[in-house]
């Protein structure tokens, strides 16, 4: 978050889960509308941001953008070249000619994104083509204050607190000081006393109008002995610097000036180290240092000394009715002798009073918390924003988040959307946080930090990335005891601070994150570079640079409209359940299914491939349990533009691929119609099931072999098959056929039968099997099958129906006619360990069954999984006749 000289901002959304209500169920695609150091006309101070935004508001619509977050539109310190994080004048938007109180830096009336008109227009645009609008809200620190004498941090430096109040911003006065001699006398705390380079420092000191020394001059250095009781530095000059070491602790530098007129004495310390030993630079500024006396005429003046920091803020003159602030000391930390600072803490923790980013907030004071309020209220009022994007959570008690978001005007009576920045890798903290916001009574998301680390590495492909490492990424699909739910949770690839530095951009192969992301739960943002293919430029290296990939915007485009049209509910990784094969495909293939509604969203299967020169994929099972089954149905690669389809076969399973480096999306057509067929009077005989076939793709297209089934033999001797997707408002004809695990196929004899799909919704069908012209034709045709089949040709397994199974399955095995002996059916797990003997018996050639219910030889029952079934056959002489072995899924 630091603009120009500013620091950088962490990136914080607060979202209400509760507070969104899209369109439709995954109309919920946020874009972060700006990146760092977007353009500005610096030379004519105007900024130009918000014009730029509302001319793009139908593209925007268009592609299927429901929400952008913008930046602080607050008057930074550093005017037109602030990205909005050194807030300065809260109710400044780009209407008051002022800046903060920074060096160099004209003053503008606009803000780095435009006048508060502007916005107030680009707001408008983006509602009139139904986008909501988030503002960036910063309410722990500001910046451009001038400078007050600060008693209650002189008494925190006095003891010596840890941590120190910053180093550097700290300026040491001696008003009216009269002519003559003073000694100053610096001394250091805080400091690594085992490392004489580590405790080095900058003295700069000013007495008179004009410098003695050139602002580029090297700083000389201290001379020892200069410890007082006569030993000192004669210091070079007034408005010059000069370098030296604290050389033990209490150690104490004496440095002497002369005063010649009346003047205020103005002294600044500034932590440096020597790295390597000679070549100084800075260090930080929790390495303290500090005036611990001035002696005049043989008196100690310490107690006049005043301690400055720069936290006194007024304003150019507001309009009517806009509150005319002003800010003090008191109301940062340390507020008083009783309050004091604060680490970054343990692993990422909230720190209310930790000076991170300039004058620290003190959000604990009633005064603040009521004006931040009152601000918030004007804000939302004035400007239509929908919700908020707040800042550094981290720095700011949960409570006062609560107490903030609460005050808030409400939108269709509910709270407004929000996303806290807690910018961790700690996902308990992320929990904890949004946990605590709830408690507070407000409801807030986060930003997936977490999820982000993992699409970064994949993209990149950073430490040989396993694939199988997504299973369980992010707050969603924590399986620790971390997760969040998914309204509470917003996902990122890239953002303004991780896209200002080099060694934190996604570099290659952006879609296959954006993939994941627009497939998967939580509320995903778009990164305008990424849309627009804008060029990131290194905040420290303007040389480096890295330009999205010029196909990103139309990947993007099509993966919105996936997610709207398809999507909804919750995600299964379907490499990790739905026992893939090759086992060894998890290290580059990702396949998981994400559930629609049951309704007119269809759901869908995303396939991810990270190997670079190989289109690779999976057999997975494509049913999860409790969803509806997709069994049978007809899968088409939407994302390949060559109409690629894949049927998932009678026992649930599918063979999915991607591209190298790259993603696919498999669905059933979303325009399609739910249709329900029965057939009754369907009579089989042993090892014979019931399928339907006709006359389009979906259905085989006459083809037997594609046929679909086999159909739900539940209510025997009427067969089902439910919730089959066929195209709408289409005439197709159809029949059923019986087959065998031979191959062996009965056809329906009689007419075709013919039906018309509705043009929405759903549909069903009633159908009786056509048996011909007699009832004895039928059973003579039933009889020659039963022959057929009690008396095989040879040994053979047969794939257990159903499966996956739950609670039991039926396993059917042939016994070779003239070949009867002794058969053992056993149960065995994935470790090669026995679960459960079925079967140890005589049996005669002929088809027969044998049912598990899913318990082991205890009786207990065993727990969801992948398990072998295998059969054995002995003859008499106990010779081997026969032995395989198959798999099948238990899902409880």
């Amino acid at each position: 978050m630091i603009g120009k000289p500013v620091l950088v901002c962490t990136l914080v959304m607060c979202c209400l889960a509760f507070t969104f209500i899209p369109v439709t169920a995954q109309n919920d695609v946020l874009m972060q509308a700006f990146y760092w150091d977007v353009p500005v006309d610096d030379t004519n101070l105007n900024g130009f941001w918000w014009d730029s935004l509302r001319v793009k508001a139908p593209d925007l619509a268009t592609a299927g953008i429901s929400a952008i977050w913008t930046p602080a539109p607050s008057k930074g310190a550093w005017s037109i070249f602030d990205m909005g994080y050194g807030v300065y004048d809260h109710y400044d938007l780009g209407e008051y000619m002022q800046k903060g109180n920074v060096d160099g830096v004209p003053a503008s009336t606009e803000t780095r994104f435009g006048s508060r008109a502007e916005l107030v227009n680009m707001v408008n645009s983006m509602h009139s083509n139904g986008i909501e609008v988030y503002s960036d809200i910063v309410l722990n620190h500001m910046f451009g204050g001038v400078y007050e004498n600060n008693p209650a941090v002189k008494n925190y430096i006095e003891e010596h607190n840890a941590p120190s109040y910053p180093t550097s911003t700290v300026k040491w006065r001696i008003p009216n000081a009269a002519p003559g001699d003073y000694f100053i006398q610096v001394t250091g705390f805080n400091l690594d006393w085992t490392n004489l380079y580590e405790r080095t420092y900058e003295l700069q000191i000013s007495w008179k109008a004009t410098a003695d020394c050139s602002p580029s001059a090297t700083p000389g250095w201290e001379s020892e002995p200069n410890n007082g009781g006569g030993n000192t530095t004669t210091f070079t000059g007034s408005g010059c610097s000069m370098w030296a070491h604290t050389d033990y602790q209490n150690d104490i530098d004496e440095y002497k000036i002369t005063v010649s007129s009346t003047a205020d004495i103005e002294i600044s310390l500034v932590p440096k180290r020597e790295s390597p030993p000679g070549t100084v630079v800075w260090a930080g500024d929790n390495n303290g240092y500090r005036v611990n006396a001035v002696w005049y005429n043989g008196q100690n003046l310490y107690s006049q000394v005043e301690a400055r920091t720069f936290t006194n803020f007024s304003y150019a003159q507001h309009d009517a009715g806009v509150p005319q602030w002003t800010w003090n000391y008191q109301q940062f930390h340390p507020a008083d002798i009783n309050d004091f600072l604060q680490d970054q803490g343990f692993e990422d923790e909230v720190r209310p009073n930790w000076m991170l980013f300039g004058p620290d907030f003190n959000t604990f004071d009633v005064l603040v918390q009521n004006r931040f309020i009152a601000w918030g209220q004007w804000l939302t009022n004035t400007i239509g924003f929908d919700g908020y994007r707040l800042d550094f959570v981290r720095g700011i008690q949960e409570t006062y988040i609560g107490q903030w978001l609460n005050a808030m005007p409400l939108q269709d009576g509910q709270q407004r959307f929000a996303v806290g920045e807690y910018w961790t890798s700690q996902k308990y903290r992320l929990k904890n946080w949004a946990n605590d916001v709830a408690t507070a009574g407000a409801t807030s998301s986060v930003f997936d930090f977490t999820l982000r680390d993992d699409l970064k590495r994949m993209c990149n492909n950073n430490d040989n990335f396993k694939m199988y490492w997504l299973d369980h990424s992010g707050m969603v699909r924590d399986n620790t005891g971390n997760s969040l739910p998914a309204s509470n949770v917003v996902t990122f690839l890239e953002n303004h601070d991780t896209g200002k530095e080099h060694d934190k951009w996604v570099t290659q192969d952006w879609k296959m994150g954006y993939a994941y992301m627009l497939f998967a739960q939580g509320r995903p943002t778009i990164f305008y570079p990424h849309f627009f293919g804008d060029t990131l430029r290194d905040a420290g290296n303007t040389s480096l640079t890295v330009v999205p990939d010029p196909g990103l915007r139309q990947d993007l485009t099509t993966l919105i409209g996936i997610r709207k049209d398809y999507l909804e509910n919750e995600m299964e990784v379907l490499t990790e359940v739905g026992n893939p094969v090759p086992a060894t495909a998890i290290d580059n293939v990702f396949i998981a299914r994400r559930k629609g509604n049951g309704s007119n969203l269809p759901g869908a299967f995303l396939v991810l491939n990270n190997n670079f020169t190989q289109t690779l994929g999976a057999w997975v099972t494509a049913n999860v349990d409790g969803w509806p089954l997709m069994t049978n149905q007809l899968l088409t690669n939407i994302t390949s533009g060559n109409s690629e389809t894949v049927r998932i076969t009678g026992d649930g399973r599918v063979e999915l691929t991607s591209p190298a480096r790259g993603y696919a999306v498999y669905a059933i057509d979303r325009n399609f119609v739910s249709i329900d067929f029965a057939v009754s009077n369907a009579t089989t005989v042993w090892g014979q099931n019931v399928y339907l076939v006709g006359s389009v793709a979906e259905l085989g297209n006459w083809d037997a072999n594609s046929a679909v089934g086999p159909l739900d033999a539940s209510n025997y001797p009427t067969w089902n098959l439910h919730d089959f997707y066929l195209p709408p408002s289409t005439a197709i004809q159809y029949k059923y056929i019986k087959k065998d695990g031979s191959g062996n196929v009965v056809w329906e004899s009689g007419s075709n039968h013919s039906y018309t799909t509705p043009a929405s919704g759903t549909g069903s069908v009633s159908d009786t099997w056509s048996a011909g012209s007699s009832a004895a034709a039928e059973n003579l045709e039933l009889q020659a099958q039963t022959d057929l089949v009690v008396l095989p040709e040879k040994f053979a397994l047969h794939q257990n129906f159903p499966n996956p199974f739950n609670p039991e399955t039926e396993i059917r095995y042939d016994v070779a006619r003239e070949q009867a002996g002794q058969v053992s059916v056993v149960i065995i797990n994935m470790l090669g360990q026995r679960v459960r003997g079925l079967l140890d018996e005589f049996k005669s050639a002929g088809s027969h069954r044998v049912v598990w219910n899913g318990r082991n030889d205890s009786g207990n029952q065993v727990p969801s999984g992948v398990y072998l079934y295998q059969i054995s056959v002995k003859g008499t002489d106990s010779a081997s006749l026969f032995k395989e072995t198959r798999k099948m899924t238990l899902l409880r």
